[in-house]
């Protein structure tokens, strides 16, 4: 279903990337768009941050913070939340799961959210097991490996 309204978004748009600073400003407004009709079909937004609650977390102000590497830290965190959670084929279509930035005025920082229909009891059931049951507390093999392959091992330190 995302796909399709994503590609519903361009060719209703009728913008081709070409590559100029032109189609790039016509990209940004395409994926404002589509984040303004995922938005619409799922109002409601848990923020299940950007690691694991028991790994060491981005600091935004710090002089060693990279947006690029935290944006894939985001990335891997995802992945690894799909793997743990799966939406259910009977909620697809009713979950999805979304990286978001965030300006301040240090910079942009990144968190993974749940977005979900919040009038469907069992999507809202799902996003708050996540959320307050089962969140996990450390990243899992597949994760640490993506990591140390993206150069991210600094992001490989445990809390504990």
């Amino acid at each position: 279903m995302f796909d399709e309204l994503k590609l519903g978004s361009v060719a209703a748009s009728g913008y081709q990337q070409t590559g100029t600073a032109d189609s790039r400003v016509r990209g940004q407004n395409e994926s404002r768009v589509y984040k303004k009709r995922l938005l619409s079909l799922f109002p409601d937004e848990s923020d299940l941050g950007s690691v694991p609650y028991k790994e060491k977390r981005p600091l935004i102000n710090t002089p060693d913070y990279d947006a690029n590497s935290a944006k894939k830290e985001c990335r891997v965190f995802k992945e690894y939340l799909q793997r743990l959670f799966p939406i259910p084929q009977q909620l697809e279509g009713q979950l999805c799961y979304r990286i978001r930035g965030y300006d301040s005025d240090f910079g942009t920082y990144y968190k993974v959210s749940i977005l979900y229909d919040g009038n469907n009891l069992e999507a809202f059931n799902f996003a708050c097991k996540i959320e307050l049951v089962e969140f996990p507390a450390n990243w899992d093999e597949i994760a640490r490996k993506e990591l140390r392959s993206l150069g991210l091992s600094s992001a490989l330190t445990n809390l504990d």
